[in-house]
């Protein structure tokens, strides 16, 4: 799974999105919530525009690893820009501790 999941990530680095995309969603189907496969799903459905779905996806790789660094540093990106409303903000803010709290060296 790792592979193909890099496959993905490089056809996304490639301009292929929607074949990555495609590729992901089917390593999703088939693994279920496996927190890489959806959170790359997410960050590039974030990038094709499609901010709803992944937010989505983000919160599907935490279901399967809450305390993760990627999906809740990543979630809290999409959420924080939304700065008109104040519920995204503080629910940014609340993925950003964990983040914080889970790997402090990226930060």
């Amino acid at each position: 799974m790792k592979a193909a999941t890099n496959y993905a990530v490089t056809l996304e680095r490639l301009a292929k999105r929607q074949e990555a995309v495609l590729m992901l969603g089917e390593l999703k189907e088939r693994f279920g919530g496996e927190m890489r496969v959806t959170n790359n799903l997410a960050i590039i459905q974030k990038r094709n525009g499609d901010a709803e779905e992944a937010q989505a996806n983000f919160r599907n790789a935490l279901e399967a690893e809450p305390d993760s660094f990627h999906p809740n540093y990543n979630l809290g990106l999409l959420l924080s820009q939304n700065r008109t409303d104040p519920e995204s903000l503080r629910q940014s803010l609340e993925h950003f501790t964990v983040a914080l709290k889970s790997k402090p060296n990226n930060c």
